[in-house]
């Protein structure tokens, strides 16, 4: 009876403990966005999450967790996105009054007919997280008119317009992420009501309707919430959207082992899942602008091209329904479709025509000689970096209260076999003893894993003012450089002056540099066909369609030769495809290293 008492003692100890323990690695996000009137904090799923440690963080029961996340019902899975409702604190009482109460601090500003949060926000030049804080009463999508909004005197000019465009834009994705029945748009120029109505295959009626618009205009920039609706359309012809590609002339062929001739008409589909995808549609769209700009200038070079763009819907099964219609039969090349789960249908059809297949975006898991994949293949993303081992006589891994946990993984396997330091630094009590980890001796590179844009900061700050005493105090210089994680281009608020002082190195999927006069070029092109500044995925859809279709007609008897070919006509880093270790597929190999040197230069390789 004791021992069973014991047994049960025990237990209970041990639930505790991995309750705590659970409760300790869940971390309560600042993202907050408004639905329906309603806010919501934005929380990424972690190893460790569950509905105890959550709502304990948050102080929300399982059921409501569950109630405004549905799929959570089958249990929280890592990397999974979901919205927990913010809980009224109970000292703070709303007024029913459109005006607010003066506040200590702040300003009022009187919302006129037509201004947004955004037009707000660049108007005091405040930051736009700033102005959705201090206003909780009240819908930053849905601004009354008349009502009082209170406005941070300290932080008017602390913000430029792109870095609050940006913002907008990162608050449409924050609110995507966690929305269930509608996607959010940013109204951009040209834009109509019937133009979405098109784009988003949904009657005007109900655009105007979940955004109680009266007077059919829309105001530029502004975000529009647009109720989820099932496409029907599946083909889309690409001289019906933007007359670029050239007229259709059938002509089949064997691209694999010989090239087009260039009297022909290369056949091109490329399937993207251009409707009904929340967060990422813009992307997608982005994506098949930069497609088109591409076919424009082969067209120019006197190479004929059909494109047929295709919405895949994110449906295995829809891709099958592709793939079995008449139009895609004389198909020379696939561009898409985006994600593994779709691949299955179009490599049966591509390895029985023996016609390329590229994977314009994601990794892959499929195995076939026919496809290739344009995003850089982890296996290779250090190779670049080797020399910065062979130079640096005393490697430091940095580690922080909060590392990137998927950075220091690929950190740990690259310098598996390399000798190196680890170093624990915390900057509440850390702060003077990181000079004792320089070797005055040796060149030094810092390995620094800490996740969070404060944690970069003090880190980098701290290396800087080290490095900097000592030698004011001794006259002793030693080359000094710093490898981070590509997220920190992310970080807006980073002082970019310590980048170039102490050397920060990123490795990159991606680089675009916009003083290339090749990307200038580009950017003029797009800029007059669409009326904005392309993404990085306008550069993407450029460089993957310029490279395949120009290798359909290029001289060799080896696609894989011609493919490799054609790096310098890009406008990101060159495309070198090998075939992966273990399958026949070909991935990229090349990433991009991004190097800032003491000079303010930048270097790019």
């Amino acid at each position: 009876m004791i021992k069973a008492s014991k047994s049960i003692f025990v237990s209970m100890v041990m639930c505790l403990l991995t309750c705590l323990s659970a409760e300790a690695q869940t971390v309560r996000s600042e993202a907050k966005v408004r639905i329906a009137g309603e806010d919501f904090y934005v929380h990424h799923i972690q190893k460790g999450d569950t509905f105890y440690s959550i709502g304990k963080v948050y102080n929300v029961a399982d059921t409501v967790i569950i109630r405004h996340n549905p799929l959570t019902s089958e249990g929280l899975k890592v990397g999974q996105i979901i919205k927990i409702p913010v809980m009224p604190e109970a000292s703070v009482v709303r007024k029913e009054s459109k005006v607010a109460a003066p506040r200590k601090g702040f300003r009022q500003h009187i919302v006129q007919k037509g201004e947004t949060a955004y037009s707000i926000s660049k108007l005091y030049g405040i930051p736009l997280s700033s102005l959705i804080d201090d206003n909780r009463e009240v819908d930053p999508l849905h601004l009354p008119e008349g009502a009082a909004l209170y406005i941070r005197k300290k932080e008017q000019g602390d913000a430029s317009p792109m870095q609050i465009k940006q913002q907008w834009e990162e608050y449409r994705e924050a609110i995507n992420s966690v929305s269930d029945d509608a996607q959010y748009h940013i109204v951009r120029p040209g834009e109509t009501l019937y133009s979405l109505s098109k784009q988003y295959n949904i009657p005007i009626d109900s655009i105007t309707a979940a955004n109680n618009i009266v007077d059919g205009n829309l105001k530029l920039l502004s975000m529009i919430r647009i109720p989820n609706q099932v496409s029907t359309q599946v083909v889309v012809k690409a001289d019906s959207l933007l007359s670029l590609s050239a007229p259709l002339v059938v002509t089949p062929s064997d691209v694999m082992s010989s090239p087009l001739s260039k009297n022909h008409t290369a056949e091109v589909a490329l399937m993207l899942p251009l409707r009904g995808i929340e967060k990422s549609d813009r992307n997608f769209l982005d994506f098949y602008q930069g497609v088109l700009v591409a076919l424009d200038e082969i067209k120019q070079d006197g190479l004929s091209v059909n494109l047929q763009v295709f919405n895949t819907e994110r449906k295995q099964a829809k891709v099958a329904e592709i793939v079995s219609t008449p139009s895609f039969d004389s198909v020379d090349l696939v561009i898409g479709p985006v994600y593994n789960d779709e691949l299955a249908p179009v490599l049966h059809y591509a390895e029985a025509k023996n016609i390329p297949v590229i994977s314009p975006l994601s990794s892959i898991k499929a195995s076939s000689k026919v496809l290739f994949q344009a995003a850089p293949d982890a296996e290779f993303k250090f190779e670049k970096l080797d020399s910065l081992i062979t130079s640096s006589g005393n490697i430091v891994v940095v580690s922080s209260p909060k590392d990137d946990a998927e950075f220091a993984a690929e950190v740990k396997e690259w310098l598996s076999d390399t000798p190196h330091l680890r170093y624990h630094y915390d900057s509440a009590t850390d702060a003077g003893k990181i000079v004792e980890i320089i070797d005055w001796n040796k060149p030094n590179l810092f390995v620094v894993l800490a996740a969070d844009e404060m944690s970069v900061d003090k880190t980098l700050a701290s290396i800087s003012s080290a490095y900097n005493n000592t030698s004011a105090r001794t006259s002793r210089t030693t080359p000094i450089q710093v490898l981070g994680s590509s997220r920190w281009l992310r970080y807006n608020a980073l002082d970019k002056n310590l980048y170039f002082k102490l050397g920060v190195h990123f490795v990159a999927s991606y680089h675009a540099d916009r003083t290339n006069s090749r990307i200038r070029n580009f950017d003029a092109r797009y800029i007059a066909a669409y009326n904005e500044m392309p993404s990085l995925y306008s550069y993407k859809g450029y460089d993957v369609t310029k490279s395949f279709v120009k290798a359909l007609f290029t001289p060799g008897s080896s696609f894989d030769d011609r493919i490799n070919s054609l790096g310098n006509e890009l406008l990101q880093s060159p495309y070198h495809y090998v075939p992966k270790n273990g399958s026949q597929s070909h991935v990229n190999t090349e990433w991009v290293v991004v190097g800032y040197n003491p000079d303010y230069t930048i270097r790019v390789r």
